[in-house]
């Protein structure tokens, strides 16, 4: 059954559930790492290399970011669930979301994740202040890709693996 509305809050998230997207995670460090599930990240130029990254004004990750000049988007993989439940709960501690094994630094300091299907590791190039929300715009110093392993992709409020069938 569908629905239609044209105003509020809880329609627009709605709408937007209906979209499914790759799950990412922006990391950073001042010190310790942090970070969080980014939704809304989008690439905004090739030459030079630029992303955006959109999140809450009132995030605490904004303060290392703005300490540190840096940041990362990591994309995960189906193989990376585990993590990715971690990040999704409210609060816990870092050593919960960031075990050494799993995860590094490249050029900037923030943490990356090397068994996901890729990552950017950028230089906060700009920050737009936006009211609720705040948009980064970082350019990317350093990629990598496994070309390996399924997106897992958040779709109507949960993570669900992707499939690429051909078929």
């Amino acid at each position: 059954m569908s629905r239609y509305a044209m105003e509020g809050i809880a329609p627009f998230w709605e709408v937007l559930g209906e979209r499914p997207i790759g799950f990412t995670l922006v990391t950073a460090s001042a010190g310790e790492p942090v970070g969080f599930v980014g939704l809304s990240v989008a690439h905004v130029s090739a030459d030079p290399p630029l992303l955006s990254v959109a999140l809450d004004a009132r995030n605490a990750v904004l303060d290392p970011i703005d300490r540190s000049g840096a940041f990362a988007v990591n994309f995960l993989s189906t193989a990376n669930e585990t993590i990715a439940k971690a990040f999704l709960k409210k609060g816990g501690p870092a050593a919960e979301r960031f075990r050494p094994r799993q995860w590094t630094t490249l050029a900037t300091g923030s943490p990356v994740l090397l068994d996901g299907l890729g990552l950017f590791d950028c230089r906060v190039e700009r920050r737009v202040d936006l009211g609720h929300a705040q948009l980064l715009i970082g350019r990317v110093v350093g990629s990598w890709a496994t070309g390996e392993g399924a997106p897992l992709v958040f779709f109507r409020g949960a993570l669900s693996p992707m499939n690429l069938s051909t078929g």
